[in-house]
């Protein structure tokens, strides 16, 4: 192994790898924080009624969704424990509604800088 391959080793354990999906518990949720979250949601029939509203109406099925959120625990008024789960931006990394329901969860990771990633290429 050469200078080069040792230095870029050593480089390369400065950053951990990308953090791969846990199960997510509900009775047993992570720590507030930045997360992509996985699970599934309703789908919805939407229509108009009588009176031009529109009227949701459950499929029956669901469907997949990812979305970057931020995640935080907060105590109501009663004591109990609020799981709150709000969308980053919706638009663009995935919306979330309180009817989704999250199977998985991981850590948002910052990604190294691409001179670590590789530094034996220039940059352009």
């Amino acid at each position: 192994m050469g200078d080069a391959d040792i230095r870029w080793n050593q480089r390369q354990q400065c950053f951990s790898p990308a953090p791969a999906w846990q199960a997510f518990d509900y009775n047993a949720p992570p720590e507030s924080g930045l997360y992509w979250v996985a699970g599934t949601r309703p789908v919805w029939d939407v229509c108009a009624s009588d009176d031009g509203r529109p009227v949701g109406v459950h499929a029956g099925e669901h469907e997949q969704f990812v979305a970057l959120v931020w995640f935080q625990i907060w105590t109501d008024d009663d004591g109990s424990q609020v799981l709150d789960f709000a969308a980053v931006d919706p638009y663009n990394l995935g919306k979330f509604a309180d009817e989704d329901t999250v199977s998985h969860f991981m850590p948002h990771a910052i990604p190294a800088h691409p001179a670590v990633a590789t530094p034996t290429k220039e940059l352009t």
